[in-house]
């Protein structure tokens, strides 16, 4: 309360004094101020340096003058009840200091050091050098201060030895850098949000000393931008000559003198006047990777449904009813379901074809290896059961409605992963860039998206080869169970490749399908084609001797 009141009595007396009749010297001698103005003083733009914008206020406000701050960021200026009349247009540098350690949260870093402005760079460096944990430098400074820095890392040889996160004093100056861009390189500053006033350059390039007409500064300006306060009297002007810049490829010419980005989705026209909307790209049918992809499918499509044929027609076979041919008809559902995916995946981008291609490759690979896993662990538990000396009593749930109860409640496990995942990340398009020049349709499904529905396939799988490995020498009778391990090796080399190739390529989309395929097509030919061999070409093989356990 003293400091208030002393304040308030101060600015009274100052008023007072300075409403007074009372004389000025000037370099002509006392002379009294004009008795009247001209115009009301109605408000003060900047200055644009706090410090300078404190010592203004300080006198502006005994008059009750507002005052606008364009660039002061100081937070002593906050304080309403010292600075009444004072505004500003710029957020306080509070703000730019909780930037600051947002930053240094997002990157995880526990140890940094600040540096205010300090004359002697080279002591502020040899003193930050010190400490070998260091690595950040926060540098709360005005331009020519981080000027003074990066000059003294380069003197000092330290060119990668700090990353220095600046403030918004040097964040768009290219003149603190210049000469020193290897020292910043890397930095991160920080700075006001201001959009481009494309007004403002009309009116600011259409000015000249014969336009002005309210800038008293702006002759001085044009003198000494121009160079016209040295001109030679005894010669010539010296001629202006201009270094023109080409655009970049994706930008546009903008008032004769300056280059525009386009925006993502747009590319110049050939003038280099205007942004055009790029044609937006997505997988054709005609392609040649489409071709592919589809052509592995209808085959894997038409193989699986004669397959499927000639195990119904000869479903009360041997082989057919000795390989669990419940199961047997599920993993060739599964197929068929696995080949139709990928014409969901080929299909123009919607969220009805994203939801059918995130859903059913998961589904269809659930019924394929739930259904093995089922099938191997059914060969193990018989396989350990005849080893035993004195068999006790017939393993639980091997009846054919046990194991397709248990491949089911396999399979729901897989469905309600990618309803989760659904939920989590609604099927949509979006739109993407590999490059400048072209716009891709695409689902917007994340790589979280892609991972964690097959994450429990890959278990799947995992389980599988090792059932698989596990029962390899099983008796001559159940060497289904070898050729389950081959298909389940091959499967994991193919899954193996498919996920670094899919992550680490653009043709995602041909990836998916050819993976997808390949899959499926390995275990039909490991699993059905022997047994198709059996019933079409060596039907005397086809007997129940040969597909019963032996004692």
């Amino acid at each position: 309360m003293a400091i208030t009141g002393t304040h308030s009595l101060i600015s009274q007396i100052l008023r007072k004094a300075l409403h007074q009749n009372v004389s000025f010297e000037f370099n002509n001698g006392p002379t009294k101020p004009p008795s009247k103005f001209r115009h009301t003083l109605i408000g003060v733009i900047g200055p644009g340096s706090s410090s300078v914008a404190l010592q203004v206020q300080n006198l502006l406000q005994l008059f009750s003058i507002p005052q606008i701050g364009y660039s002061t960021t100081s937070k002593d200026l906050s304080d309403k009840a010292r600075y009444s009349t004072f505004m500003r247009v710029v957020p306080s540098d509070y703000y730019q200091a909780q930037v600051m350690v947002d930053v240094v949260r997002q990157f995880n870093w526990t140890y940094i050091l600040s540096n205010a402005e300090d004359e002697s760079f080279l002591d502020v460096l040899r003193n930050i050098v010190q400490d070998a944990s260091a690595k950040v430098v926060v540098c709360f400074c005005e331009g020519m201060t981080v000027r003074g820095l990066l000059k003294a890392m380069k003197n000092l040889n330290m060119t990668d030895r700090f990353l220095l996160i600046g403030s918004d004093g040097w964040a768009d100056r290219a003149d603190v850098v210049e000469n020193y861009e290897r020292q910043a390189l890397g930095s991160i500053s920080i700075r006001i949000h201001s959009p481009y006033v494309k007004s403002f350059d009309d009116y600011y390039f259409g000015l000249s000393p014969f336009t002005n007409k309210r800038n008293p500064w702006f002759r001085e300006f044009w003198e000494v931008s121009f160079g016209r306060n040295n001109l030679q009297t005894g010669g010539q002007e010296k001629q202006c000559c201009w270094v023109c810049v080409p655009c970049e490829r994706h930008q546009i010419l903008y008032n004769e003198t300056h280059c525009r980005n386009c925006k993502a989705g747009y590319w110049p026209d050939l003038a280099k006047t205007e942004c055009l909307l790029i044609p937006i790209e997505h997988m054709q049918w005609g392609d040649t990777e489409a071709i592919v992809a589809i052509s592995f499918s209808v085959l894997g499509f038409l193989t699986t449904g004669l397959v499927f044929a000639v195990f119904v027609r000869h479903n009360d076979t041997p082989v057919v009813k000795s390989s669990t041919r419940e199961l047997c008809y599920l993993i060739l559902m599964g197929m068929i379901i696995s080949h139709s995916s990928i014409f969901a995946i080929l299909t123009k981008p919607s969220s009805g074809s994203c939801l059918m291609s995130r859903t059913l490759p998961g589904i269809s690979f659930a019924m394929i290896y739930a259904s093995l896993l089922v099938k191997t662990n059914r060969i193990a538990r018989i396989l350990a059961g005849s080893k035993k000396r004195f068999p006790t009593k017939k393993p639980k749930f091997m009846s054919a409605a046990a194991q397709l109860v248990i491949t089911g409640m396999l399979i729901s496990v897989e469905i309600a992963i990618a309803v989760f995942m659904l939920i989590i990340e609604p099927p949509s398009t979006e739109h993407q860039y590999p490059t400048r020049q072209r716009t891709v349709l695409a689902c917007n499904t994340t790589r979280m998206g892609i991972l964690v529905p097959l994450a429990f396939i890959f278990l799947l799988i995992i389980l599988c080869t090792l059932y698989a490995w596990k029962t390899r020498n099983v008796p001559e009778n159940f060497n289904e169970a070898k050729f389950i391990g081959f298909a389940m090796y091959t499967t994991c080399v193919i899954w193996v490749a498919f996920v670094p190739i899919y992550f680490g390529s653009e043709s995602k989309i041909i990836t998916m399908c050819i993976c997808i395929s390949l899959s499926a097509m390995v275990t039909l030919v490991f699993l059905f084609f022997p047994k198709l061999y059996i019933i079409l070409i060596r039907p005397e093989k086809n007997i129940r001797a040969l597909f019963t356990t032996s004692k």
